[in-house]
């Protein structure tokens, strides 16, 4: 399995939301950095789905499922994609 990283560091959250969007409409798995940008550690979490206008996650760290309600959207700055073989 080859995981490939998009850094999405400086674009704005409309910008993160198409370029996570589109790689999850291209039927991708991915993993979102949501805690780093600040933060002296990270944190990741699954995405689950984009559904309208939202990212929808599963996080061991919070019960909650919509990612940028529970965490900054400016703190993603990376993710990484990859299909299960």
């Amino acid at each position: 399995m080859l995981l490939n990283y998009v850094d999405d560091e400086n674009k704005n959250e409309n910008e993160k939301f198409t370029e996570i969007k589109k790689y999850y409409e291209s039927d991708y798995l991915i993993v979102v950095e949501v805690i780093g940008a600040t933060a002296t550690s990270q944190h990741w979490v699954a995405l689950d789905e984009v559904k309208n206008d939202k990212i929808i996650i599963s996080d061991p760290g919070s019960k909650s499922t919509d990612m940028w309600k529970e965490y900054n959207w400016n703190n993603t700055t990376q993710f990484v994609y990859f299909k299960a073989n």
